[in-house]
């Protein structure tokens, strides 16, 4: 059976990708998907409900070197600007996090022992404006017709500012990530929201 690409029919633009590398450091795993998972759910990408939250994929092994850990979400935005076509539009994030050798381990903050992981981590996320994801313009006779039309003249503004949004919110995303294990940032979109997350001891 042929495998098919979920973005096979629909345009879909790539618009930015990072990756985040931690490496034998102390952090704490809890604290840094909770990091990413609240942001996610601020921001519209997902809701609070973890019953539907989009995790395509958890895999947990533990070996002689230590735990491996895969994580794999798929979210979505659906209403990325007000004001516009909202069921035309979708932002997407695919969110990939590798986590290895990682051991639990016991450190002294202000006199108290803690209880952390050291390991390394390594994020991954790619970022996608998706149109017309429904495909009702696609399919249906009487819009197809004028769908080059639309796409290319009528709402190309409205593109080029939301792939300027999504660029932000991806590197926002990764901000929040980048403080949290007080790595180094270059923005080339500086956020704001990414000073107020919580930092790793």
């Amino acid at each position: 059976m042929a495998l098919i690409h979920r973005y096979t029919g629909v345009e879909a633009i790539n618009v930015t990708n990072f990756t985040v590398n931690f490496k034998k450091e102390v952090f704490k795993l809890e604290d840094l998907y909770k990091v990413m998972h609240e942001w996610l759910i601020e921001n519209g990408y997902a809701v609070r409900d973890d019953s539907v939250f989009p995790e395509k994929y958890f895999l947990h092994k533990v070996g002689p070197a230590g735990k491996e850990i895969w994580v794999r979400w798929r979210l979505q935005n659906k209403s990325p600007l007000s004001g516009g076509v909202q069921e035309f539009w979708r932002f997407d994030l695919d969110v990939d996090m590798h986590v290895l050798g990682m051991q639990d381990v016991e450190v002294m903050v202000d006199n108290k022992k803690v209880k952390g992981n050291m390991g390394e981590v390594e994020v991954n996320v790619a970022s996608y404006l998706v149109m017309d994801a429904a495909k009702k313009w696609k399919e249906k006779p009487l819009l197809k017709p004028f769908r080059n039309f639309y796409f290319n003249r009528v709402i190309r503004g409205k593109k080029d500012l939301l792939i300027k949004k999504l660029y932000t919110d991806t590197f926002n995303f990764r901000d929040a990530i980048n403080n949290y294990l007080r790595l180094e940032t270059f923005i080339p979109v500086r956020g704001a929201k990414a000073e107020f997350w919580p930092r790793r001891a």
